[in-house]
Formats: structure tokens, C-alpha cells, sequence
């Protein structure tokens, strides 16, 4: 209040001075009169002038005058004006963006009053973009806000997000997505990285009935939303885009010793899991459109927090980047030339059915139907009944968070399961692996290690091999409930750091680990491709072999796991795992999974960042239950009592 009245006297002071002025002078003549209206209209542009400086004071105390000023510069073209867009937008206002640019065809109905901000039983009827612009020019008079009524779609995304940056001059400098439809959504995020514009993508709000969790990550990397993940598909599948799930999906590159960031797409998303729902069963789901009629559950707090959210995002890069060697970085981004994101823009594609099977799943599907590109995809019961599973009844028997994971994720995330296997490819990443069990935070974790050399990282190894074969033992023989692994064979892949493959050398370092395994009576994690030739001579013409054998993310043929398990002697031995990220794009891998004992089926997400990893061991295990004709829980049992089995110390 203090604030305000110190404003009032500062416009008040001036005019009061005019009042005095005037009223000792003389009658004023016809020229008088007219100047003194001038005047006075001066005084009150003034006025209002310094009203709005003052109604933004708060901002540029916050984050200082040159980053204030770059707000007020800056364009935001927000795309969709419903429950999260709507409250975006009230926030970019509020915060002092200069320029906004908003999008939307939609009018305000009764059923928008709970949670959009322009929605009032005053504006229902009128078009969203209209009641917006009215309720921004309410709060900042100075904003620029422009308003386009049309869907943006992919027919018509280029010639509206370029026409805006046109008409208002200078660029735009964020866009914000908040739609509601995958096909359009990936449209809009494709001619943005096409464009190097920066762009931040809003996630399904509808059917989330409380708010335990906001994130803010790559869209590469998130999980528990399927309105992002369809959207993650159909980017995929139609626009090029890199086909890894983030960092999480991809083996870790060369430089062990470098922390990755999580992103590899540059496409900032705010989403809250839906995953947590208070009440799993009762409302409806959001199911997106417009109109008023068959809409799905919704609260304002989830959507505003997630406009909210988003607002926050694109406020903090704008104001980062402000002052960069002194000077604005604002500058119009260009078209990109070279590597994937200049393949991404205009699809290939012109089907407007092409995506239809990126949807989450069949709703009436009744069996593991393929879907495009020969990938595996499981019924819908089965994907929601292992969403709604306990983490606890879980166990991923392989993964390698530890390379590219925070320790304090990893720990957290192992606790809610009830194990995961950190395996290792080297001996630089063997203490890291260790340490995952180590901390103070009270957290009660199960996590076998997998100590060995992995055949891509094999030929950096060539050199000292006893000394490294020396200390693998030591390791081994020191840390409890330690497995020797990954080991194998793999005449395919190159190595990561690009060096020339040295199958000869995979050879040798697989079977001294294998003999060290057998030796010190470990299991031991097999990592085979294309060479199951050399694999199946190794086995068969072994005296001894480890007491139990991994052949993880197995992408062998059902003879070939047929010939291990029924190898008379080392049969039983034999384990077999499998990861969505890996196995869903081979279309034999029903016919493998459906043959291999129940006994010998483990679980496994074959990641190196645990951000992915809850989301695809649950899509895994939805489709071994569907082969295998058990329900989610019953695949959660077995597979978790087998790795338990597997990793147990006992020979």
C-alpha cells in the first residue's frame, strides 16, 4: 500500500503544480485552451505511463532492470488458450512481457468456467483469443497482444507461426504449446526445431484429479503422460525425429567421465504423471476438443499449476539469456541446415491417418496387436493395469543408471522397486556402480552389481588385460551380491568413439570373464548379437560354466533359445531378459517370449538414465503378460522372483 501511495504522489505532484499555474494566470484565449487540453492529455499519458511502470515494479526488482527489459522486448506466441494455455498467458502478462500473440478458435462455454482464466459467465460466447486479449490489455496496457482465431494444424502452422513473427516484427522468441491434439502438437514442436525456435510443450491435464508433482524435461524423456508420449511417436514416426528414447535410450557414448544432459531433442515440456490420481477409479478422463458436451474431468489447480509452470520456463530462458557479452541476445533463429532437425520439416508424410497407430493403444484391442514399424504394443487393460501396479512388485534385472543417472534419482527410484541391477561396461564406471548403494538417506535399497568389460568398450581394454582381469576379481570377490557382467559378443555395432570393431579382441575378454565367472561360481549378464555361432560353440564346448547365464534384452531366435535351454548339462542355466527399448521392434519376439520357461523370464529396462525407466518397465510387463496369457500382477511376480532368484548369492 505503501508502494501505491508513493506512486499516486508522484503522478499526483505535477498535476497539482499545472492546477496551480493555471488557476494565477489570466483567462486562457482559444489557442490557450486548446494547448491547455494538450497539456492535460500529456499529463494524463503520464500518469498512466507511470501506473504501469509501477504495476511492474515487482519484476524488475526480482530479476534487475536489463532482464526486465528484456521481457518487455520480448514476443511469446501462445497456441491454445484453454485451462493451462489461459493461465500461461495471465502470467507471461503479469510478469511484463511485451508482446504476445495468441492463438485460438475456441469460444468460452459454461463447462470452461472451472478452470480456464478467461472464462466467465460474462464471456461465454465470445471467442477465448478475444477475452484474453481483453483481460491482458486489463493487466498491462502496454502489452502488444495480438490475437489469431484459427487452429493451428499441420496445414496451416507454417503460414500462422511465420505470419506472426512477420506482422509483429523482430521474430518470436518462445512459443508456448498448450493444445490438446498429438497430431497438431507434433506439427507445431516440428516447424519449430526446423526453425530453431525455442518452444515449450504443455501436457494432458484432463482426468488428474490432485497435484503431488510437476516436471519440467525433454521430451525425449517423459513418462506417465500419454498426450506427450503419443506426441513423442508421431514425431517419430513422421517427422524424423531420432528414434531413442532421450539419453535413457540410447547406449552411453565414448565419455564416461562427462555427465550427459537428459534432453537430445531441445524441446522443453511442463506435465504433471498421471500416474497419481487420489481417486484411481472415479471421474472421466480428459479426452481433448472443443464444445461443451462430453468433457472430461478437470481442476484449475492442475491446469493453472501447469500454466504456471510453463509461464515460469519461458520466463527464466527469456531473462538467462538477456545480456550475453553485454549486448541483447535476441536475434531472429535461422533454419536449420545440417544434422536431424533440418529433416524434421515438411513431413514425409501427408496421410492424415498415417499416425492413427501412434495412439496409445487399441482401446478394443483384445491381444499384443504389431504396431507400425513391426513394434510391439500391449492391449489396453494390460498397459493401465501395470501403470496402477505397486513400483514394489517390480525388479529390473538390467540397467546402467549409474552412467548418465543423479545418485540421489537412482537411489530413490531403487527403493520404490523392489530391485534393480546396476551393470557396468568398464572398469572407469565400476566404482560408480558401487557407490549407487551407498547414502544417508535413509533409503532401504536392493541393487546387485554386474562387474565386467561390454564388447563395444572392449578394444580400450586390449592393453593390461591381467591387470584388469586381476582387479575384476578383487571386485568381485569383495563386493556382495555381484554378478560379472556385461560380457559378450557383437559382430555388428561399432564402437561408440568410432574406433574400428575388434571382434577377435571381443573374443578373448569374453572368454576370460566367462572362465573368471565360472571360477569364482558368479552368474554372469551375456550381451550377444549376431554371434550366435561363436556363442553356442563357447557354451557347448565349455567342461564348466557359471552357475546361472543372462542373455539380457535377448534378441536371439526362439531356436536358438530352444538350444540353450535344452543343452543337457548348462539347460537349466540359462535366463533370459527383455526391455521395450530394445526387443518391441522385432516382430519374432512374441514367438521368443511366448517359448521361454516361466521360471527363466526376467524384466529388464536396459537404460542408462533412470527418468525413462519406470514407464518402459511398465509397458514391458504389460506385453509379457499379454503373451504370455498371465495378468500384470502375475508378470510381476514371476519376473521378480526369478531375478531375485538370479542375482541370489547362493550357487
Amino acid at each position: 500500500m505503501r508502494l501505491i501511495a508513493r506512486a499516486r504522489a508522484r503522478v499526483d505532484r505535477p498535476t497539482r503544480a499545472r492546477t496551480r499555474r493555471k488557476a494565477r494566470s489570466s483567462a486562457p484565449t482559444r489557442g490557450g485552451r486548446a494547448e491547455a487540453r494538450s497539456e492535460g492529455a500529456r499529463a494524463d499519458s503520464d500518469a498512466a505511463a507511470c501506473r504501469v511502470k509501477f504495476a511492474f515494479e515487482g519484476t524488475a526488482r526480482l530479476y534487475g532492470d536489463a532482464r526486465y527489459e528484456r521481457l518487455r522486448a520480448a514476443h511469446v506466441l501462445v497456441v491454445g488458450l484453454g485451462g493451462v494455455g489461459s493461465w500461461a498467458v495471465e502470467a507471461l502478462a503479469r510478469t511484463g512481457v511485451g508482446r504476445l500473440t495468441l492463438i485460438d478458435l475456441d469460444a468460452v462455454c459454461e463447462t470452461n468456467v472451472n478452470r480456464q482464466a478467461e472464462a466467465t459467465f460474462e464471456t461465454i460466447g465470445a471467442f477465448k483469443a478475444d477475452a484474453m486479449m481483453d483481460r491482458v490489455r486489463a493487466i498491462n496496457p502496454d502489452c502488444d497482444v495480438r490475437v489469431v482465431r484459427d487452429f493451428v494444424q499441420r496445414e496451416n502452422v507454417e503460414e500462422i507461426l511465420g505470419g506472426a513473427a512477420r506482422e509483429v516484427g523482430g521474430g518470436v522468441d518462445y512459443v508456448l504449446d498448450a493444445i490438446d491434439k498429438e497430431k497438431d502438437k507434433a506439427a507445431i514442436i516440428a516447424y519449430c526445431v526446423s526453425e530453431r525456435i525455442r518452444i515449450c510443450s504443455t501436457g494432458g491435464a484432463g482426468g488428474v484429479d490432485s497435484l503431488s508433482e510437476l516436471r519440467a524435461e525433454d521430451l525425449a524423456n517423459v513418462t506417465f503422460n500419454r498426450l506427450l508420449s503419443s506426441t513423442r511417436k508421431t514425431l517419430r514416426k513422421r517427422y524424423a525425429f531420432p528414434k531413442e528414447s532421450g539419453d535413457g535410450g540410447s547406449f552411453p557414448g565414448a565419455n564416461k567421465g562427462k555427465r550427459k544432459s537428459q534432453g537430445k531433442w531441445g524441446v522443453k515440456c511442463v506435465y504433471a504423471p498421471e500416474n497419481d490420481n487420489t481417486f484411481k477409479k472415479a471421474g472421466t478422463k480428459g479426452r481433448g476438443g472443443i464444445g461443451c458436451e462430453g468433457v472430461g474431468g478437470s481442476a484449475v489447480f492442475v491446469t493453472g499449476a501447469i500454466g504456471f509452470k510453463a509461464a515460469s520456463e519461458i520466463v527464466i530462458d527469456l531473462v538467462q539469456d538477456s545480456m550475453v557479452d553485454g549486448n541483447s541476445s535476441n536475434k531472429q533463429p535461422s533454419t536449420a541446415t545440417t544434422g536431424w532437425r533440418s529433416r524434421v520439416w515438411p513431413p514425409n508424410d501427408t496421410s492424415d491417418t498415417a499416425d492413427d497407430s501412434a495412439q496409445t493403444p487399441n482401446e478394443d484391442s483384445q491381444k499384443v496387436i504389431p504396431g507400425r514399424q513391426d513394434e510391439l504394443q500391449p492391449t489396453t487393460a494390460s498397459l493401465e493395469a501395470a501403470r496402477a501396479l505397486d513400483s514394489v512388485e517390480m525388479f529390473d534385472a538390467h540397467c546402467h543408471w549409474h552412467l548418465d543417472g543423479e545418485r540421489k534419482a537412482i537411489r530413490k527410484l531403487c527403493a520404490k522397486l523392489a530391485g534393480a541391477a546396476m551393470t557396468t561396461t568398464r572398469p572407469g564406471d565400476w566404482g560408480a556402480a558401487q557407490a549407487v548403494r551407498e547414502g544417508d538417506d535413509g533409503l532401504n535399497v536392493n541393487v546387485p552389481i554386474a562387474l565386467g568389460v561390454h564388447p563395444w568398450w572392449a578394444h580400450l581394454e586390449k592393453e593390461g588385460k591381467d591387470d584388469w582381469m586381476r582387479e575384476l576379481r578383487l571386485n568381485i570377490e569383495s563386493t556382495p551380491n555381484s554378478v560379472v557382467g556385461e560380457i559378450g559378443l557383437d559382430k555388428v555395432a561399432t564402437p561408440p568413439d568410432g574406433s574400428q570393431p575388434d571382434y577377435e579382441n571381443q573374443l578373448d575378454c569374453f572368454k576370460r570373464q566367462l572362465a573368471l565367472a565360472t571360477d569364482v561360481r558368479r552368474p554372469v549378464v551375456v550381451h550377444s548379437v549376431k554371434a550366435t555361432g561363436d556363442m553356442m560353440d563357447i557354451f557347448r564346448n565349455s567342461a564348466e560354466l557359471p552357475p546361472r547365464i543372462f542373455m539380457h534384452s535377448f534378441g536371439g531366435s526362439e531356436d536358438f533359445m530352444k538350444q540353450l535351454t535344452k543343452m543337457k548339462k548348462f539347460g537349466d542355466r540359462f535366463y533370459y531378459g527383455f526391455s521395450s527399448v530394445i526387443n518391441l521392434r522385432s516382430p519374432k519376439m512374441q514367438g521368443v517370449i511366448k517359448a521361454v520357461p516361466d521360471d527363466r523370464l526376467l524384466l529388464e529396462s536396459d537404460l542408462c538414465d533412470p527418468t525413462c525407466a519406470e514407464d518402459e518397465l511398465r509397458t514391458m510387463l504389460a506385453i509379457i503378460a499379454d503373451v504370455k496369457g498371465w495378468t500384470v500382477k502375475e508378470a510381476a511376480r514371476v519376473t521378480r522372483e526369478n531375478a531375485i532368484r538370479f542375482y541370489s548369492s547362493s550357487v
